[in-house]
């Protein structure tokens, strides 16, 4: 993707898939973002409707700077706006086809960055509830869905538990 970015074509598609990786958000919410919708000061956006309804997610710096390098254009509220008419960019599906070619990732979705969000969240110790929050669920079994652990994530936290256990035990 960095190699694609450098090429005018590519520039906004990859950068909603990257804001799409940095957030665990739905496509849908990040292809129709608003200006409006996105408090930089506090790091939070508010989507006035999602699947689950209305929901304010926080965003990491890294989304946030990639985000303030969008042009800003008067004639619309997107920020990521199509160049055609007042409306949101729609080549997102060409874009990601080409970063699976380049990859040799065939068969992951763009939804699938959305699991990933969720997975290394929870291999870093999040709980279900805060990866639920945010992604923006409404019930918890959609996110232990989401949150995928590895084994060696398992075998990581059974040597944790082991050691605070012997930590504990010997005091």
């Amino acid at each position: 993707m960095t190699e694609m970015e450098t090429m005018p074509k590519y520039q906004k598609g990859c950068s909603i898939i990257r804001v799409l990786m940095l957030t665990g958000c739905r496509r849908n919410e990040i292809e129709t973002l608003k200006w409006s919708e996105i408090d930089f000061e506090r790091g939070f956006v508010s989507f006035g409707k999602s699947k689950t309804g209305a929901k304010v997610i926080p965003f990491s710096r890294a989304a946030l700077d990639i985000i303030q390098t969008q042009p800003r254009l008067m004639s619309s509220d997107f920020v990521f706006p199509s160049l055609q008419i007042d409306d949101w960019y729609k080549g997102l599906p060409k874009i990601w086809n080409e970063v699976r070619k380049r990859t040799g990732l065939h068969d992951v979705r763009i939804h699938d960055l959305r699991h990933n969000f969720a997975s290394i969240l929870a291999s870093n110790g999040a709980s279900l509830p805060m990866i639920g929050a945010m992604l923006g669920h409404t019930q918890a079994e959609t996110t232990a869905r989401y949150a995928h652990l590895t084994n060696h994530t398992l075998s990581d936290l059974a040597e944790k538990a082991a050691q605070l256990l012997e930590k504990r035990s010997s005091s």
